[in-house]
């Protein structure tokens, strides 16, 4: 039995994707700096030196940098590898993977600059953002595999209900089951406490990437969405290849 996304949630990716894309083209061509929201924001969420704010800040920019990211993905994968849950490992380690390769593609193309007064020494070019994006793959991958689980406990007790998927044939005649029983099919990832968790990480790396003056606002949102894009798109990636591992072959 297995746990698919919701649908809208997969298909979601795909403007997402775009919009990022769209929107680092424009910035290539049309604007060197940044936006009017940017500058506003930045003068709104800006930190003073040495206060616990800034130090805050500054503790997410050291653990979501990409040392502390690779170090957090490669314990946790290995941690997975030991459970045996082969498959959280992969999906953290694919969600890495395709979160960088795609920021970096854009940092290369785009090649925004930081902001002039940076509180917080940062190199490479500015959209998107690298912390943001990592921040959002890391801790929406995990949230994924924490709500399988909680699904998974609940499909064995009967307490969901698989999707519903069109019959074979119409002759075939369906009995009434006379007892609880682990569907079969597919169910829904349903919400999990875990994705709130995520949500809060992710807002405050973004926070602490524009408090300390090392990246725009629009650089953060960038970032988040392709690392959210990252997991949703590796988690469904596994599940398809583990669901049609596990399908037997019928001969029509």
């Amino acid at each position: 039995m297995s746990v698919r996304q919701p649908s809208w949630i997969l298909w979601s990716t795909l403007p997402a994707i775009l919009l990022v894309i769209a929107f680092g083209l424009w910035l290539r061509v049309n604007v060197s700096g940044p936006t009017t929201l940017d500058q506003h924001w930045l003068s709104l969420v800006g930190l003073e030196s040495d206060t616990v704010p800034y130090w805050v800040a500054v503790t997410l920019a050291e653990v979501g940098g990409g040392t502390g990211v690779v170090i957090c993905t490669g314990l946790l994968g290995a941690v997975f590898v030991l459970l045996r849950q082969f498959r959280s490992a992969g999906v953290l380690v694919t969600t890495m993977l395709l979160g960088v390769a795609l920021s970096e593609l854009l940092k290369a193309v785009v090649t925004r600059v930081r902001p002039s007064e940076q509180l917080y020494d940062s190199l490479g070019y500015s959209y998107p953002s690298g912390h943001s994006m990592g921040a959002a793959a890391l801790a929406l991958g995990l949230a994924f595999i924490f709500s399988r689980a909680h699904m998974l406990r609940l499909a064995e007790v009967g307490a969901v209900a698989p999707l519903a998927l069109p019959p074979e044939s119409t002759d075939e005649v369906k009995a009434v089951p006379t007892e609880i029983t682990p569907p079969l099919e597919p169910v829904v990832l349903r919400f999990h406490w875990s994705m709130l968790l995520a949500a809060v990480w992710i807002l405050l790396m973004m926070w602490s990437r524009t408090a300390l003056q090392v990246h725009w606002l629009s650089d953060t949102i960038a970032g988040a969405l392709i690392g959210i894009s990252a997991a949703v798109l590796a988690d469904e990636l596994w599940t398809w290849g583990t669901m049609r591992a596990r399908s037997p072959r019928r001969e029509r």
